[in-house]
């Protein structure tokens, strides 16, 4: 006689674990597929500029300009995006972001060179994805798990942020795992979720209070009366995890910025205000709801959902847990969102990114409130139900990151290689370079000296290319297309470079132009200038 089939709800919860394991790796492999790997703008040049300043011990170091400059504000202009002017040590630039992130990047370039602090970020987020299974397994059941990793995997932000060398998923990494570990009771693991929150408060130290929500969750989590003091220990011991990430970040910001409580991004009055919380309330429910639809909102009612399982589950302690956990999620979703909530008002989706610590938290709930759901179908169609319908919102998560533009970061990005790589081969080992946006490539590749011409007063530009010229520092001019009319604007008047009007040297691709002011009075004169054209879908560079 045949032994009975086993459901297929449970081969799936016994597959779980190797399918989550493979979708964690499909999402390294589309970081690495797909990811920049590029030092572009602010953020990226901040990240991987700084985590060679650590390993090189030159964090504080002058910049080596090799001359005093004339200009008024000349310590802004000659600091690139990313950094900002020391307030410690004269003539030194100090990151503008915090330390984790590029502290993790050293780590990796030390063990594999220098493109290895490109692998830093698609690691973490592969973990996370990992993470979000053992968190939704925890909630649940092996199935949620998966579910939760597959959805956390291909949500839109996420998909946004583990191509590109950022901080928000390597906090999200962290906080994460500061949760997973906190989930099951016992002191090595309290220990290790508070070293995941240190290394969480390193990488984005206002999240810091996120460490009191767990903190308070495993000093009050339901046991036996018995068991409070251990309780109490498991508080203590996270808290005491916690306390090396918080003294590192006091005391880095004492050392680069003259006080624990400062920081390179400024006032926190500048960056917080009232005034911010409207708009703020309006922009990232519409984002979060429109990028992972309006099923996220499920997620209020996972807590309800695991409460019911106390009542009607022979395992009653097991449930009572995992509504404890639901409970903690919701309020470290909430409490991300409450510290971004007077933060600066920004206008593009993708700035969803400040909530990503709470986007794995709200999907592995909204996971378990969909698997209650199948639940209540019969036995036969639940899994396949289940499978469904986390094939949709997978597939329409992919489909949203496609049509946003997350595939096509690494063509656009590139623009900022190709450009400090023709810095590097055609212009003077001397040269100095003006630029705004790229600043911090064309350091990082092109190993040229930069000023930002924003940064100059409109009536000193003619001079300060003068001086330039005098001392032996060639200067040229570097813009993306975009920054073109903001120079003109700023210039034209009082400048006789300001309008741009003579040919380009070289441009790169579609966005960038690189302008050699000496041929300006040549082109004047009646001379042609050639145009170097360098096309970024090509390896080489040609000449027309």
């Amino acid at each position: 006689m045949r032994a009975p089939r086993e459901p297929l709800w449970l081969r799936l919860d016994r597959a779980a674990p190797w399918l989550a394991a493979l979708t964690a790796l499909a999402a390294l492999a589309v970081a690495f597929r797909w990811g920049t790997s590029v030092v572009g703008g602010s953020d990226s040049n901040c990240y991987v500029s700084q985590a060679g300043l650590w390993l090189q011990g030159a964090i504080r170091s002058p910049q080596a300009v090799g001359f005093d400059p004339p200009w008024p504000n000349a310590a802004w202009s000659l600091t690139p995006t990313g950094f900002v002017p020391s307030q410690v040590v004269p003539g030194a630039i100090a990151p503008m972001c915090p330390p984790g992130l590029a502290l993790t990047m050293a780590s990796t370039w030390a063990i594999a060179g220098p493109s290895a602090v490109f692998a830093a970020v698609p690691l973490l987020g592969a973990l996370a994805v990992w993470l979000s299974y053992l968190l939704g397994r925890a909630l649940d059941r092996p199935a949620t798990g998966l579910a939760a990793a597959v959805l956390v995997a291909t949500s839109p932000v996420v998909l946004f942020q583990i191509v590109q060398p950022m901080s928000d998923m390597p906090a999200m990494a962290w906080w994460l795992l500061a949760v997973v570990l906190a989930s099951r009771p016992g002191r090595i693991r309290a220990l290790g979720a508070g070293l995941a929150a240190s290394a969480a408060i390193l990488t984005r130290p206002n999240l810091a209070p996120l460490a009191l929500v767990i903190a308070a969750f495993l000093a009050f989590r339901p046991r036996d009366a018995r068991h409070a003091p251990r309780r109490i220990a498991d508080a203590g011991l996270f808290l005491l995890g916690v306390l090396p990430g918080g003294v590192a970040v006091a005391v880095i910001q004492q050392w680069l910025y003259g006080s624990p409580l400062s920081s390179g991004y400024g006032s926190l009055g500048l960056l917080f205000s009232w005034s911010h919380l409207g708009p703020n309330l309006r922009r990232y429910p519409a984002w979060l709801i429109t990028t992972h639809t309006p099923v996220v909102c499920l997620a209020v009612a996972a807590p309800f959902v695991l409460r019911a399982r106390t009542l009607q589950e022979s395992d009653s302690d097991r449930w009572r847990q995992a509504t404890w956990l639901a409970w903690l999620c919701l309020a470290l979703a909430c409490a991300v969102w409450a510290a971004y909530a007077t933060y600066t008002v920004f206008d593009a989706w993708w700035f969803l990114r400040f909530l990503l610590p709470a986007i794995p938290l709200l999907i592995a709930l909204c996971a378990v409130v969909l698997v209650a759901i199948v639940a209540r179908l019969p036995e036969s169609a639940r899994a396949g139900t289940a499978v469904a319908c986390v094939a949709a919102l997978a597939a329409f998560f992919v489909y949203t990151a496609a049509a946003r533009g997350v595939f096509g970061l690494w063509q656009f990005e590139r623009r900022f290689r190709d450009a400090g790589e023709y810095v590097a081969a055609r212009l003077p080992e001397q040269a100095v370079v003006l630029t705004i946006w790229e600043s911090g490539s064309v350091r990082y590749y092109g190993k040229r000296l930069t000023i930002l011409p924003d940064q100059i007063d409109p009536a000193w530009l003619d001079r300060v290319l003068a001086f330039l010229d005098e001392i032996g520092r060639p200067p040229f001019l570097l813009f993306e297309t975009a920054e073109e009319p903001a120079f003109k604007q700023r210039f034209q008047v009082s400048s006789r470079f300001g309008a741009l009007d003579w040919p380009p040297m070289a441009q790169i691709g579609r966005e960038v132009r690189i302008f050699n002011p000496a041929d300006r009075a040549r082109y004047l004169a009646g001379e042609q200038i050639a145009t170097e054209r360098v096309w970024t879908d090509r390896p080489s560079v040609s000449r027309r």
